[in-house]
């Protein structure tokens, strides 16, 4: 919806991916869906949100529609930002999840921006002026790549140098519509190490994670990496379980 519209109002019409998986959950025909939204949508719009049972949760499971990453917020965090009301500007874009339990997985991010102070908020940090502030608290999927992400527990999984955990099938996902393959490299790998090495320094202090935004990724983590090395040497091993990047990422 454009921006100006409020959202206590029920939207005028559904996108396609929402009728055609209130077509398969319901069992009716996907024609039928906007009629009767129409019918619906106000009284649908005033229901409170409830927590799915198990069945409810299984219910798209098994159809062709992929998980979908958003902001933690749809507000701008900015105290100096004169914008109030949700951020109405969203993009989305097709990505890739590798998952420990079901492997690589064709999936979207959105992101939402900010025309009160130009601010993009991404799954897990936020761009403004060039620089990415990652959120506090590190997120269940970390973005190790341009369309790229990774589970958390399974980066835990490649830190501890469990066997085989680098290895993902290369499904076809290109036959689906999707633009790209899920090959797995091995930047992408050694990224989502740095990143959760760097993510769980500052969580342990409290502070942000902040970082350039734009060009090489592992280039952006560099400074951030050799401001944490030196911290350690100062004041002593933080208790990261992650003391080997130290030895390989911007060590001086």
């Amino acid at each position: 919806q454009p921006h100006k519209i409020s959202t206590d109002a029920s939207p005028s019409f559904l996108p396609p991916t929402v009728r055609l998986f209130a077509s398969r959950t319901l069992g009716v025909p996907a024609d039928a869906v906007p009629e009767l939204w129409d019918v619906l949508k106000d009284d649908v719009w005033a229901l409170r949100d409830t927590k799915l049972s198990a069945t409810e949760d299984n219910l798209a499971h098994d159809l062709p529609f992929s998980m979908t990453l958003y902001p933690p917020t749809h507000h701008c965090t900015n105290p100096d930002c004169p914008a109030v009301g949700p951020l109405k500007k969203a993009e989305v874009r097709q990505v890739v999840i590798y998952s420990q339990g079901d492997g690589a997985l064709p999936a979207h991010a959105v992101h939402v921006y900010c025309r009160g102070c130009n601010t993009n908020y991404h799954h897990g940090f936020s761009v403004q002026a060039g620089v990415r502030t990652y959120y506090g608290d590190t997120p269940k999927y970390l973005q190790i790549g341009e369309h790229q992400f990774a589970e958390r527990k399974l980066v835990g999984l490649w830190v501890t140098g469990h066997p085989n955990v680098g290895r993902m099938e290369n499904h076809d996902f290109a036959a689906g519509g999707w633009q790209f393959a899920c090959t797995l490299t091995t930047e992408h790998v050694w990224d989502a190490f740095v990143l959760l090495t760097l993510l769980d320094h500052n969580d342990r202090k409290n502070t942000l994670l902040t970082v350039p935004h734009g060009g090489d990724q592992k280039n952006g983590f560099t400074a951030a990496m050799r401001a944490r090395n030196r911290e350690v040497v100062m004041e002593g091993q933080d208790g990261s379980r992650f003391e080997g990047c130290s030895q390989r990422v911007g060590a001086e």
